[in-house]
């Protein structure tokens, strides 16, 4: 049967349409819960072709190496490099918690303050995995990349270093870390934490910095990685194919022993098949990553304490697909520790004269 009617699809705002036609508790709940970019777009029919969070996405998207050119993605490091190993650990077995994150950032050989920094090459997101399981991943990271220092959070960092040094894999591995005491949160004596933490750094063993996540710091580290973007200092590896792609395919690396996966996506399969998985999926956890950070929204509180998190809505959400931010922590620690890394590293001591005893006939 034919007929005469006709259809359109209209997008305009809700206080264009006649009330009858929305909730106004709807309305007023929407305005309390959501930040104002959603807002618009869910009630207001602005779209904008950018991310309007804290970290632009068009401004990772320039940070990005393209597909097949280099540096791309690592399953195992160039031992003529230095790498930078930061973590945001998770300790509930549940697939429902959060990420225990870890992060490899390939540092450059050229230390010009307007080049290249570094470059995200590995990540590893596991939500409700062992402790066991991560422990093994740890050790696989420090053994297979020249890593020069390892960042972490605090809170729970102590704890998993502890469980670490328990561990019969590390204790018959020849792996020394070191736990750097330097606080770095007085910017006034700057020069003197890089004074100390040199002195640190030159002790036997791998250098690692537990950060203690301040308001402060936690306002300066979201600043720097802003800047980091802006300025093209950290980047994303490109996606690894043709030679890069056999290349990594054909690292030797314990690939039947890591658990890069959740339990639900786990599946039996042969030692070639999961390095090709294991390689695309270095690819996807970049795009994972730029996603995290592309959600992270910054409000301040009536006292003036700035914070940075996802939005309200998304944080409600629970379940195995909740939205996550540990891959943005982990990179927010990594960031952080490049800028320390290198300002110790080119950190030049003042010599200091001492005084000269003399005769005086």
């Amino acid at each position: 049967k034919t007929t005469n009617a006709s259809r359109t699809i209209m997008h305009f705002s809700y206080d264009c349409a006649p009330k009858q036609l929305y909730d106004q508790n709807l309305i007023e709940q929407a305005k309390s819960t959501m930040s104002q970019s959603q807002y618009d777009r869910e009630f207001g029919a602005i779209f904008t072709d950018d991310s309007s969070g804290y970290f632009k996405i068009s401004k990772m998207r320039d940070c990005s190496v393209e597909d097949g050119m280099n540096p791309c993605i690592e399953v195992k490091g160039d031992p003529h490099s230095k790498y930078i190993l930061s973590f945001d650990p998770s300790w509930a077995e549940s697939e429902s918690s959060d990420d225990f994150a870890m992060q490899i950032i390939k540092l450059d050989n050229d230390k010009s303050k307007n080049s290249l920094r570094g470059t995200l090459v590995h990540v590893y997101a596991v939500a409700g995995g062992r402790l066991r399981d991560h422990i093994n991943y740890f050790i696989y990271l420090l053994t297979n990349f020249n890593v020069v220092c390892i960042v972490g959070d605090y809170n729970g960092g102590v704890q998993f270093f502890n469980a670490v040094k328990e561990s019969s894999k590390f204790k018959s591995s020849d792996i020394k870390i070191n736990l750097i005491e330097t606080e770095f949160d007085n910017l006034e004596d700057y020069q003197k934490s890089l004074r100390l933490a040199k002195q640190e750094f030159s002790a036997e063993g791998v250098p690692c910095c537990l950060r203690k996540p301040t308001s402060a710091w936690i306002r300066r580290a979201n600043e720097l990685l802003q800047a980091s973007f802006d300025h093209k200092r950290i980047w994303f590896a490109g996606r690894a194919i043709d030679d890069n792609y056999q290349s990594q395919r054909k690292k030797k690396i314990p690939i039947n022993q890591l658990k890069f996966l959740s339990s639900c996506e786990e599946e039996d399969q042969s030692e070639g098949a999961k390095m090709i998985d294991f390689v695309e999926h270095q690819y996807e956890m970049m795009n994972y990553t730029k996603s995290q950070c592309a959600l992270i929204e910054v409000k301040t509180s009536p006292q003036g304490t700035q914070t940075f998190d996802l939005p309200l809505t998304l944080k409600r959400t629970t379940g195995p697909g909740k939205a996550r931010k540990d891959c943005y922590s982990a990179l927010i620690l990594g960031n952080w520790m490049i800028k320390i890394y290198y300002d110790i590293t080119e950190f030049k001591q003042e010599q200091v004269n001492s005084f000269v005893p003399m005769f005086i006939k």
